[in-house]
């Protein structure tokens, strides 16, 4: 995975740069919470726009991340060109940018996600067979 930025920026997704950004002065502000109540709204106006929402959170986060809800999640992607192009489209005298390059790491959520649906398959194999 890649992510294309000014040099200077910290990796943080736009929604933890809202209060130093100045969008948002109260700093007691939960963000998860916001966060929340964000993805809430996304989920009730685009209902008639979006065929099927997906059930998993991340997913959904994932897809309003996309069409620019503010989420915890970092804009990132598989191809280093778009990073690169990322980090030269706004170029600016005296300012560098970065290609970030990360090495995604398979969680023990999506480890332990693939055990169970290898159960799943399992026991349908099972049924189907004794039937």
């Amino acid at each position: 995975m890649y992510r294309g930025q000014n040099i200077d920026w910290p990796l943080r997704p736009k929604v933890g740069r809202l209060v130093e950004d100045g969008l948002i002065r109260d700093k007691s502000i939960n963000i998860e919470k916001l966060e929340k109540k964000l993805l809430e709204t996304f989920k009730r106006f685009s209902k008639p726009h979006i065929s099927e929402l997906p059930h998993n959170k991340f997913q959904l986060l994932a897809l309003a991340r996309h069409h620019g809800l503010l989420t915890r999640l970092l804009d990132r992607t598989s191809s280093p060109l778009v990073a690169l192009w990322f980090t030269v489209e706004k170029p600016c005298e005296n300012d560098y940018g970065v290609v970030w390059a990360f090495k995604p790491i398979v969680s023990d959520y999506l480890k332990n996600a693939k055990k169970k649906e290898d159960k799943l398959s399992s026991i349908k194999k099972t049924i189907i067979v004794t039937l």
